[in-house]
């Protein structure tokens, strides 16, 4: 209902009262990130960019989710604003550490600004968190990014090896007494 009035007030050209219904129904439900991003695209489509941050800050800070920093940081880069986009994402993978999208979209920005050792740098830290979901796809997205930005195959397998020996240690250490024990 809320939405409904605020287009409503919108397509009527009142500004404060379509912001009041964007702000009463985010009091309603703010849960819904369809709600944050209208009320942002509204915003930004009358050139209130100051308050959109704010709208942003408010959003993580009480129904964050990676819906919402993934518009947050697209917001920041849309304006060219690499900067406070690198901020958000340190604070997105912070928030969801084991989040493998969020650690491969970080490394895929780096990696489109051609900051090709920020996105390894990425990488590794994503590799040192405790527990990984999907750790699998990060794997793949790290082969790919290193058979493509760090050169030669040889190069790949060689850091592969080495940390794939690293987390089996850390996350398999019963596999690590495998190795050691000759076979039967």
């Amino acid at each position: 209902m809320w939405k409904e009035y605020a287009h409503f007030e919108m397509r009527n050209g009142c500004l404060s009262r379509a912001r009041l219904a964007w702000l009463n129904s985010l009091q309603c439900c703010p849960h819904v990130g369809e709600l944050w991003k209208e009320h942002i695209q509204m915003e930004e489509h009358v050139g209130n960019f100051q308050d959109i941050g704010l709208i942003f800050e408010q959003w993580m800070k009480e129904q964050p989710s990676k819906e919402g920093w993934l518009s947050y940081i697209e917001f920041e880069l849309r304006y060219s604003r690499v900067e406070s986009a690198r901020g958000i994402f340190e604070r997105f993978v912070e928030w969801s550490p084991k989040n493998c999208y969020a650690w491969i979209e970080y490394a895929a920005l780096e990696r489109s600004l051609g900051e090709i050792e920020r996105a390894r740098s990425i990488f590794e830290r994503a590799f040192d968190q405790p527990k990984l979901e999907m750790a699998d796809l990060l794997w793949k997205a790290y082969v790919d990014f290193s058979k493509s930005c760090l050169g030669e195959v040889s190069d790949v397998d060689q850091l592969l090896r080495k940390r794939r020996t690293e987390l089996e240690a850390k996350d398999f250490p019963w596999m690590m007494d495998l190795k050691d024990t000759p076979p039967a």
